[in-house]
């Protein structure tokens, strides 16, 4: 009983910061404030889910046809979240129809939810969509492939 909280004991006090860190953010935060899913098609289409916080907590769920499958998150830096939060701004995300739909069923759809102060604001787009949101969307792709340090989820809890 003993050499348990012993470990419990080092394990706290010497983890890595990253670590508790996420832990304890993926605890406390409640609703992202961008949530961007990549759905599937009848082919070999990647299909994932990324959430951000404004604590900068990043959450990734690999479905199919990704190089990381399942839950993965990190910890982003408080300059990028302000970057992001200009950039959606810059795009006007709130102005954008809520969907652009192609009649063509076999093209995979990008979901993106937004949520500041404005509230919550969808845009499903499924091959119609203008530049500016297809920008937007390569944006949070490259947040997602720019960081380094990604931990399982599963470690986390």
């Amino acid at each position: 009983m003993y050499k348990f909280y012993g470990f419990l004991f080092l394990f706290i006090c010497c983890s890595p910061k990253n670590l508790v860190v996420t832990n304890t953010m993926n605890k406390f935060s409640k609703e992202p404030f961008i949530y961007m899913k990549r759905t599937a098609c009848y082919g070999t289409c990647p299909q994932y889910e990324i959430s951000i916080y404004n604590n900068g907590l990043i959450q990734y769920d690999g479905k199919a046809f990704v190089d990381r499958l399942n839950c993965f998150q990190a910890i982003l830096d408080e300059n990028l979240i302000v970057r992001i939060k200009e950039k959606l701004e810059n795009v006007n995300f709130f102005d954008f129809e809520q969907e652009y739909i192609s009649p063509v069923t076999d093209i995979p759809s990008v979901i993106l939810k937004v949520n500041l102060g404005q509230g919550a604001y969808t845009v499903v787009d499924r091959l119609n969509g203008p530049k500016e949101l297809k920008s937007l969307h390569s944006f949070i792709d490259s947040i997602y492939t720019d960081v380094i340090t990604w931990e399982n989820c599963n470690t986390l809890d």
